[in-house]
């Protein structure tokens, strides 16, 4: 379950922008020669880091329930050491689970502070943390799925049971075979025999190709399908 959190998580965008540090409409800024800055010479702040938080099986259970992607936008403080301050909620995403977890993750961010000529102040910025809905409305189908070239061991063992799988596969949004979840026979077989499959099985997928999912916006986005696969 944490592989597919993980993945799930890379398929969240993020999108940041900062604001200018306000200025006065009059008046001038002076450096430390006392002659007056050009306004090329005011910086804004920028973001140096964005690490995001590991999705939680609540963030994700939000993200999945979203019947559109939504942003919680953000609002900070960026600090002279370019550290961010006073984080809040600006405008919500409509979830509350989804904007306590862009505050967690901002938080941790750091930012290049903004300048007054080559002075650093504080300067207050807003951002958007986009959450893409993971709700799943065109399922990721089969393009390719072909069988490996059975071992010895594997080619016996299949001519003896004849099993048939079912596999749970975690499909990337690009449409590859991220890991198998799950994998059930139809009939009963040892672990042994069991441990063979999934290994021949592990070995089969790395060419299988799908469809991507679809979002309610037509994103395409992770899922999880179960195939019935038969060996004779």
């Amino acid at each position: 379950m944490k592989k597919i959190i993980f993945l799930l998580s890379t398929a969240l965008l993020l999108s940041a922008s900062v604001a200018q540090a306000d200025i006065p409409q009059s008046g001038y800024f002076l450096s430390k020669d006392g002659v007056p800055l050009t306004e090329e010479q005011i910086t804004a702040p920028s973001i140096r880091s964005n690490p995001m938080k590991p999705i939680s099986t609540n963030e994700l259970q939000a993200m999945m329930a979203l019947p559109q992607s939504v942003n919680t936008l953000i609002e900070l403080t960026v600090t002279e050491d370019g550290y961010p301050t006073d984080v809040l909620v600006k405008q919500s995403s409509g979830s509350i689970v989804l904007d306590q977890y862009a505050i967690n993750s901002v938080n941790d961010w750091t930012f290049s502070p903004s300048k007054l000529g080559d002075k650093s102040v504080r300067a207050k910025v807003s951002v958007p943390v986009h959450f893409v809905s993971m709700k799943v409305v065109t399922p990721a189908t089969i393009v390719k799925k072909e069988l490996a070239t059975p071992s010895k061991e594997e080619k016996q063992l299949i001519d003896r049971s004849h099993p048939v799988l079912q596999l749970t596969l975690s499909i990337s949004d690009k449409g590859f075979v991220n890991e198998i979840v799950g994998i059930k026979p139809t009939t009963n077989l040892s672990a042994g025999d069991m441990a063979i499959l999934k290994k021949y099985m592990e070995k089969s997928i790395k060419s299988w190709t799908f469809t991507s999912a679809k979002n309610p916006e037509g994103i395409a986005i992770s899922d999880e399908i179960t195939v019935t696969v038969p060996l004779m």
